[in-house]
């Protein structure tokens, strides 16, 4: 850990007020401000989902998306975005009960593989593309869930149908090193925004469940102090 999180070695005054002063008369002030839009992803598939251009209110809040202008940075901010993520969640349960059967193994994992691992992703300010790629997998979340499980059974399951004996546990996600991109600014009023397509056609869930599949922005925020 940094000295200023051991709190063993105070910076002088002066370095505090000069790079983390939120009163400084016509300066801004720098936050890491990660941005993001989720949406529904229909079970039957779909072939372009545009993100961004969706803001908070009229049933969309802070969680489904960071936006307060569609495809727009407020006035005064700046924005630098340095880093792109994909992520893709099943409306699977994480665990099933019940005796394991083919219905049964269209879980999670499955819906994750076959989404991640299909499509493309172009993001643009103005009219120029500055980062594109496929599949979606490319560009994988700094954050996942990590599952540990264990099955068990009785004697009796392969004679005597007992949806009790058995619970079924799946689970993946896509791993990696987030997409940095070279870094780019967003000013105040500039449109942008992020597209996941499926040119070839419709990618279905194997579960037949809607999921929810998100694209975020990782960057810094540059915005007047108070």
């Amino acid at each position: 850990m940094g000295e200023l999180s051991t709190g063993r070695i105070p910076p002088a005054l002066h370095e505090v007020q000069s790079k983390y002063g939120v009163n400084w008369q016509d300066e801004r002030d720098v936050v890491y401000a990660p941005m993001w839009d989720r949406q529904v992803y229909p079970k039957a598939g779909i072939n372009t989902l545009r993100f961004f251009a969706r803001i908070q209110g009229a049933g969309v809040t802070l969680t489904d998306s960071s936006m307060t202008l569609a495809g727009q940075i407020p006035q005064p901010e700046i924005y630098l975005v340095t880093g792109i993520y994909v992520d893709f969640k099943s409306g699977v349960p994480l665990v099933n009960g019940g005796q394991l059967s083919g219905g049964t193994l269209g879980n999670a994992a499955d819906d994750v593989q076959t989404i991640m691992y299909s499509g493309n992703l172009e993001f643009k300010i103005g009219t120029k593309a500055y980062a594109y790629g496929a599949p979606l997998a490319f560009f994988p979340p700094p954050y996942h869930v990590e599952l540990q499980a264990a099955l068990s059974d009785d004697s009796q399951l392969a004679t005597v149908v007992d949806t009790s004996a058995l619970t079924i546990a799946a689970n993946a996600y896509v791993c990696g090193e987030t997409m940095a991109i070279t870094p780019v600014e967003i000013p105040a009023g500039q449109n942008f925004g992020a597209t996941a397509s499926w040119p070839e056609g419709p990618v279905a869930t194997p579960s037949g469940v809607d999921g929810v599949i998100s694209i975020g922005l990782l960057g810094y925020s540059y915005r007047p102090v108070q």
